[in-house]
């Protein structure tokens, strides 16, 4: 693949609310080196149901949060990674978009996900549907 400038090295970070059913933003996420820096939004962090993503390595509040080393990324974000790549993977998709989530989730910083067990996943999930969709049809 190649890019006529530098591949992006942010994306948003999503979050459920206790009793939403739909996601909203609450910051990004940045690559700084080989260090991702998550930020609140100030949207995100005026709303009184805000909540921290995870304690005590995301609290909620303003500026950089980075992650302590020796980790490059917050656990409970590397944890989410190979869920975000499969979200991305189940549909088509432009190759900045792709190129976004393999720069801020490479390999060596996550479980392997190779693309053809992404295709494989996405297909799966497009015959059986959302696990969320299915959960809210039968309430």
């Amino acid at each position: 693949m190649t890019f006529e400038s530098a591949p992006p090295r942010e994306a948003l970070v999503w979050t459920w609310l206790p009793g939403r059913t739909e996601p909203m933003v609450a910051g990004r996420i940045q690559a700084e080196g080989a260090r991702f820096i998550v930020n609140y939004g100030r949207t995100y962090l005026s709303r009184q149901d805000a909540i921290a993503i995870h304690l005590p390595e995301l609290p909620l509040k303003p500026g950089a949060l980075e992650p302590e080393p020796p980790l490059a990324m917050a656990n409970a974000l590397r944890d989410a990674s190979p869920d975000v790549w499969h979200e991305f993977s189940r549909d088509p998709r432009t190759p900045e978009q792709l190129a976004t989530v393999r720069a801020l989730f490479a390999e060596d910083g996550v479980i392997p996900f190779s693309e053809l067990l992404a295709a494989t996943a996405a297909e799966v999930f497009r015959r059986l549907g959302s696990p969320r969709r299915r959960a809210e049809v039968s309430e």
